[in-house]
């Protein structure tokens, strides 16, 4: 397949043949999943990585995929979890590290790991912790994530919900897998919803609002969501090859704090000389931060897009900066 698509001019960058291999997905094909052991996914990819190289494809295998973070780290009561030292550990029976056509990574999704906040970091240092351990030069991605079941209470993936709570609570789990696991790709699951569920970023409806999935084939509503514009708020202006550097909030140091109250994150583009910061307010209440750009040269302006319950990625230039940013702001 990937040959063919290749042949006729849409190449495969990555091939992920296993998902979420922790479950047990049963007979019926209701979802897309592929439950399966560490020893049987290894197996596996011995035998794909050299037919990928074989056939000429600079197609590389993306392997992971694990249902949740502390899969990659912990779980493995049944064969199928600690996969960063079962598949990187040069010393495991499962290492694929030294495969042909693997891409050097590590994948897992953020579902049922984002509350409470202890959790939501624990999971990730760990994950990074391990990693470090087996080998620091191993790529981490998180290749899965839409709002799904209950989150603490507090929010649901049924029904459809798309406000500003919803989109600042994915600005959270992004902030936190970027900065605490240190991943270097972050996926969405899923980008148009045609169901009553709140993992969409864009909204068909038919006609009457309904989801009559027939009916919205010739005609429809098409709506948006603050997810997409708070996911927008990083994919924007966080581009391949930047890097994130160091920023920190002179009033929260507690990481278990900030994620109820101020997150900041930055990234430099070393190319271009820009930055992109981005600041999440998860309270109700206005507050100025003040940057600390002292050893930065005189340049540019300084542009701001912010997201809230009423504005999406609205855009203002203020000239009273020097240097060049671009401040993605989110909040209530």
């Amino acid at each position: 397949m990937a040959k063919h698509f290749a042949s006729s001019g849409t190449p495969f960058n990555y091939l992920s043949p296993f998902n979420e291999p922790q479950w047990n997905w049963g007979e019926k094909p209701s979802q897309e999943g592929t439950g399966a052991t560490n020893a049987e996914i290894a197996a596996f990819i011995r035998l794909l990585g050299p037919k990928i190289k074989a056939a000429g494809l600079a197609t590389t295998i993306a392997l992971g995929e694990a249902n949740q973070w502390n899969s990659l780290d912990g779980n493995n009561s049944d064969g199928r979890g600690d996969q960063i030292n079962q598949f990187f550990n040069a010393n495991s029976a499962n290492y694929v590290g030294s495969v042909p056509s693997m891409e050097y990574l590590i994948s897992a999704h953020s579902y049922f790991t984002t509350c409470p906040n202890n959790d939501l970091i624990t999971y990730r240092t760990n994950a990074f912790n391990k990693k470090n351990a087996v080998d620091p030069s191993l790529q981490m991605w998180q290749s899965e994530f839409g709002i799904l079941g209950d989150i603490c209470g507090q929010l649901s993936g049924y029904p459809k919900n798309t406000g500003i709570d919803y989109g600042l609570y994915v600005a959270k789990v992004i902030h936190h897998d970027l900065t605490i696991a240190n991943v270097t790709s972050w996926q969405w699951w899923l980008a148009v919803d045609t169901y009553n569920y709140s993992d969409g970023l864009v909204y068909i409806n038919d006609p009457a609002g309904g989801y009559d999935l027939a009916a919205m084939k010739t005609d429809g509503i098409v709506s948006d969501s603050k997810q997409l514009w708070c996911l927008g708020n990083y994919s924007r202006f966080i581009r391949p090859g930047m890097m994130r550097v160091n920023a920190s909030l002179s009033d929260v140091n507690d990481p278990a704090a900030a994620a109820d109250s101020f997150m900041v994150s930055a990234y430099k583009d070393a190319g271009k000389k820009q930055f992109a910061v981005v600041l999440i307010n998860m309270t109700g209440n206005s507050k100025t931060y003040q940057f600390d750009i002292t050893n930065f040269k005189p340049g540019q302006d300084m542009i701001s897009y912010t997201t809230s319950a009423s504005k999406s990625l609205q855009k203002k230039v203020s000239n009273t900066m020097i240097s060049f940013w671009k401040a993605s702001q989110l909040r209530r």
